[in-house]
């Protein structure tokens, strides 16, 4: 099954800045969840898919470029995906028949570019990939001074 689907997420992490200059690592926990669900066609019946909730941990490699405001990242995570199905009757009845729960326990891996606007904050392009999912996403991160 494929579908596109928006979400709401947030992550918390701690930056800890390597000797090499412009390297750092960041071990960082995120939570998040879907903004709505989607429907899709699926053997002749409809089917509606909603991400009920993302826990992921990871441990981000950060490489800032030299008197530059951006920088490049990757990051191996562990995630708990957990979404619901929801199965309709063919058409012409297009009637609830049933619902399913499942658990997605994978490793993944992230990547992506960033860009500092201030000291405080940067925005990124990530694309992650965690078990069959592919997921696109701009980020706003906001830095704490330290």
């Amino acid at each position: 099954i494929s579908v596109d689907q928006a979400g709401l997420s947030s992550s918390l992490g701690y930056q800890i800045p390597l000797e090499k200059a412009g390297w750092s690592v960041i071990p960082e926990i995120r939570v998040g969840q879907s903004m709505g669900s989607a429907s899709t066609l699926h053997n002749g019946s409809q089917v509606k898919v909603r991400l009920e909730s993302l826990t992921a941990i990871a441990v981000r490699v950060q490489y800032q470029l030299k008197a530059e405001k951006v920088y490049y990242f990757v990051a191996p995570s562990y995630g708990l995906i957990t979404y619901k199905l929801d199965r309709f009757l063919p058409a012409p009845l297009n009637k609830y028949a049933d619902s399913e729960t499942n658990d997605i326990r994978e490793l993944g891996i992230s990547g992506g570019l960033g860009y500092y606007i201030d000291n405080n904050f940067a925005t990124e392009l990530v694309y992650e990939h965690l078990d069959e999912i592919g997921v696109v996403s701009v980020n706003l991160k906001y830095y704490f001074d330290s």
